[in-house]
């Protein structure tokens, strides 16, 4: 699914995926580019009580109890509007990552944590106690004539290896 943001001064959009996902676990695949990303450029999950649109430019992905975002400019964790971290921690230390135009999300709902990985390398987990909710992907847009790509890589069981094709 690719969306489109049209442009629109002093408003958020987020865009979210249409499946909700409860148990294992599920990857998918986010194309952005880099000069198309703006000042709010948030990736996550989210319910479905989240808001989609807002007047002026915030994150509204990380914003409630309702969602858990990744700002991939600022590398920064957001939850009930709560900065809960640097992210990623390459070699145990917060740093300071360029996200490629392309990256993964990993969603366990059997583990109940919410991961990233780009470029062949795995960040660790992100969030965890998400079990027991229905969560869809879910990103945060302000720039206008933006279009971001979520793509359905697969699922599998907690136990089982997964293998991502890059």
């Amino acid at each position: 699914m690719t969306m489109y943001r049209h442009p629109a001064s002093d408003s958020t959009d987020c865009i979210r995926g249409k499946t909700g996902f409860t148990r294992n676990v599920h990857v998918w695949e986010i194309g952005w580019k880099k000069p198309q990303r703006g000042t709010h450029t948030i990736v996550g999950v989210a319910t479905s009580s989240a808001p989609l649109h807002a007047r002026g430019y915030k994150a509204l992905v990380g914003n409630s109890s309702e969602s858990w975002g990744w700002d991939v400019v600022k590398n920064k964790l957001y939850h009930k509007s709560i900065h809960t971290g640097s992210y990623p921690k390459i070699n145990g230390s917060p740093s300071i990552f360029i996200v490629p135009d392309k990256f993964f999300v990993i969603l366990d709902m059997d583990k109940g944590t919410l991961s990233f990985m780009a470029n062949g390398i795995y960040f660790g987990v992100a969030f965890d106690g998400l079990r027991g909710k229905t969560l869809y992907p879910i990103v945060n847009t302000v720039w206008g004539h933006c279009e971001v790509t979520m793509k359905y890589i697969g699922s599998s069981k907690s136990d089982i290896f997964i293998e991502l094709k890059m």
